[in-house]
């Protein structure tokens, strides 16, 4: 606990930011192949937002000196860069700087779901493995097949590694909006947030979710005993892994107030990390199944 404490700390100290981008950093480059999965922003545009802010912050073309940065930012939403998607070498250079003390922002929607190998721009795959359905034969007979070009959000690489449950189906409607009671101080959203894979809970031992905002809405519960029920899911979580954080963002991103409110988060977070206050002993996690 000390030495998570000790690196969250240091870490923080620096207050410098990188945002993950491609070498050949060209706006069209990212406008050109479905690069941005669930946000609109590119790095150049998170770069500009950070600076307004007067947030110390570089672009990253490559996954090299990890730790000068106490936070990366990943604007690519549920796609992320590796060049080795056969042994997922950058997942785990990702991965172990997380456990060594960093902040890893992974902006809308599900973290880990596609990956790109920015050497052969787009050539993305899929993390989890296909998706098993069935069709009916001319027997009416029920054949199982695989569909290759989709995979489950439960079995993609944020599930395997990290054990986070997300929604599938997202809430309609809202029945309020609060930041939670850990991060008192933090302003809650001037907008309408839209859940996009919110974060449900999570189920490896190894990690700790704790919310930041939750999003409570009203679920109708169908045929054939119609009721309602007040449920709650998280669009802004921060998982607690090793001796640092991964910033999960699980709702929409395209508009620019969406933006500059998860930079705020980023900020926030930071400062508690700086001031040691967010230990697992000091704060309540969201429950476990």
């Amino acid at each position: 606990m000390f030495l998570a404490k000790h690196l969250r700390k240091s870490r923080a100290k620096t207050r410098l930011v990188g945002v993950i981008s491609l070498e050949d950093n060209k706006e069209d480059n990212y406008r050109k192949y479905p690069i941005l999965r669930g946000a609109n922003f590119t790095p150049n545009e998170w770069k500009e937002k950070l600076d307004a802010r007067n947030v110390t912050n570089e672009l990253v073309p490559k996954y090299h000196q990890l730790d000068k940065f106490n936070a990366l930012v990943n604007p690519f939403g549920e796609l992320y860069l590796e060049k080795d998607a056969a042994n997922l070498t950058d997942f785990r250079t990702i991965k172990n700087y997380i456990h060594d003390g960093g902040v890893f922002v992974n902006v809308g929607g599900l973290a880990f779901y596609y990956a790109l190998n920015p050497e052969r721009p787009g050539v993305e795959t899929l993390t989890g493995p296909p998706v098993q359905t069935f069709i009916i034969d001319k027997n009416n007979l029920l054949n199982p097949i695989l569909l290759s070009d989709q995979s489950s959000v439960i079995d993609a690489l944020l599930f395997r590694e990290f054990g986070v449950r997300t929604t599938i189906e997202e809430p309609i409607g809202e029945f309020e909006t609060i930041v939670d009671k850990n991060f008192a101080g933090l302003p809650k959203p001037s907008f309408t947030i839209k859940p996009f894979r919110a974060v449900l809970r999570s189920e490896h031992k190894d990690t700790t979710v704790f919310p930041i905002l939750r999003f409570r809405y009203v679920y109708d519960i169908p045929q054939p005993s119609p009721a309602q029920t007040l449920r709650e899911v998280f669009p802004i979580a921060a998982i607690e892994y090793g001796a640092g954080f991964i910033l999960l963002v699980g709702m929409e991103i395209k508009r620019t107030e969406e933006m500059e409110y998860v930079i705020e988060c980023l900020e926030f977070l930071l400062k508690k990390l700086l001031a040691g206050s967010i230990e697992s002993k000091s704060c309540t996690p969201a429950s476990r199944s």
